[in-house]
């Protein structure tokens, strides 16, 4: 299947830190669970994408990184509450609060709270 061997490629290109090849073909896996629809390839994804983040020397938490497949293949709301006793031990700082709120936000949408996906973002200004 293409989507696995994007998938190993994934693995070489962090081996061989080439951090522009790796994202590539994560868009790559991207593209090929979007045109599927399938939920485990898109978590699968986001778990590769979560290792490029810390890669890039971005703490991704244990409760995030977990949220992700959480969030499309079980409980939504469960990833939420994860995520949000992490924030409320204010060990987490910087871009993995950024982050960490954009996946409690995906969490709280897919959980059916859609104004709680909104209060997540509030009125943080996010870096680009």
């Amino acid at each position: 299947m293409a989507f696995d061997l994007h998938a190993r490629r994934v693995a070489i290109h962090g081996m061989l830190d080439d951090r522009e090849a790796w994202r590539l073909e994560l868009e790559a896996m991207a593209s090929i669970a979007a045109s599927l629809g399938d939920a485990a390839l898109h978590a699968r994804t986001l778990a590769a994408r979560a290792e490029l983040l810390s890669a890039r020397f971005l703490r991704v938490t244990l409760a995030t990184y977990m949220a992700h497949p959480e969030i499309f293949l079980s409980d939504p709301v469960a990833a939420a509450r994860s995520i949000e006793r992490e924030l409320a031990t204010g060990e987490s700082k910087g871009l993995d609060v950024e982050y960490m709120m954009s996946v409690l936000a995906l969490a709280r949408l897919h959980g059916g709270d859609p104004e709680g996906a909104l209060a997540a973002l509030g009125d943080r200004a996010f870096r680009e």
